[in-house]
């Protein structure tokens, strides 16, 4: 097996099975090559009333019709009307301008407003660490916050619902960060803002 360690056989084997992989991963999202290739779905009024904004439907749609410039949305089959993400935000800095968002709701950093910092932690393994920092995340990014989801689980699991694929993608890491340099190796850690993606 030593033979085998930095030999050309190996990395002929490592880059044939990362094809593979590749190729699976390809095949199992067809038609679209990764998962985020898909756009997210657009939301009707009443999940915009629910979800992102959280104020009462009827509420909404009274101001959806008594404030001039907002996104329009789209018709689709049955008379429903649905928006974008990007329109709801849209929407919601709208509102607040016009004193119909409160500052307590409003998801954008006011000034002198410190950022809040969330940790999921557990040391046992199965208890639904990642699941509830990834719906957490979502939710939070659909009402408007700005969300940084650190993983530092080297299984990368997070990471690979945002569809970022560690096992794959040549991309940095915390690792990257977080290592010692060593001068026999000509290797540095990196700033961490290389490392966000």
């Amino acid at each position: 097996m030593s033979n085998y360690i930095g030999s050309a056989k190996l990395s002929k084997m490592s880059d044939a099975l990362s094809h593979a992989l590749k190729l699976q991963s390809e095949s199992l999202h067809r038609p679209n090559k990764r998962k985020s290739d898909k756009d997210l779905r657009s939301f009707t009024i009443r999940e915009m009333a629910d979800i992102c904004l959280r104020m009462k439907y009827n509420t909404l749609r009274s101001y959806l019709k008594s404030i001039d410039g907002l996104p329009e949305g789209s018709l689709e089959a049955g008379n429903r009307r649905m928006y974008t993400l990007d329109e709801i935000h849209e929407i919601q800095q709208v509102f607040f301008e016009n004193g119909k968002i409160p500052l307590e709701l409003y998801p954008n950093k006011v000034e002198n407003e410190t950022t809040t910092k969330l940790l999921i932690y557990n040391l046992k393994g199965g208890v639904s660490k990642t699941t509830s920092a990834v719906n957490l995340a979502q939710l939070l990014a659909a009402r408007g916050f700005r969300i940084l989801v650190v993983d530092l689980d080297p299984q990368a699991s997070c990471s690979d619902l945002f569809d970022v694929r560690a096992d794959i993608d040549d991309l940095p890491s915390i690792y990257d960060v977080l290592r010692y340099g060593s001068a026999e190796d000509n290797v540095q850690a990196i700033p961490v803002a290389d490392a966000i993606q």
